[in-house]
């Protein structure tokens, strides 16, 4: 599994891609939780949920995070090589 981290505005996000879940996934964490407690959003809980990296983007966008090109293609990588 890989896993990448942004902090923006609206708090740290992680994301990446859940080989065995064969999905992305994106988590939204507040300053007022750990990082391992329920996060504000929790998307890619399912199996295949979101399985290209631009639905992925999209899903980031919709909800206040911009993934930015060179980690797209970062994200490609993972989920070609199963990281």
């Amino acid at each position: 599994m890989s896993r990448h981290e942004i902090v923006n505005d609206k708090g740290k996000w992680t994301f990446g891609w859940d080989q065995p879940m064969r999905t992305f996934f994106l988590h939204l964490h507040d300053d007022n939780v750990e990082l391992d407690e329920n996060p504000v959003i929790w998307l890619g809980t399912n199996l295949r949920e979101i399985y290209e990296v631009e639905d992925l983007v999209a899903d980031a966008g919709r909800n206040g995070l911009d993934i930015p090109h060179t980690m797209q293609v970062i994200l490609h990588i993972d989920k070609d090589e199963g990281r």
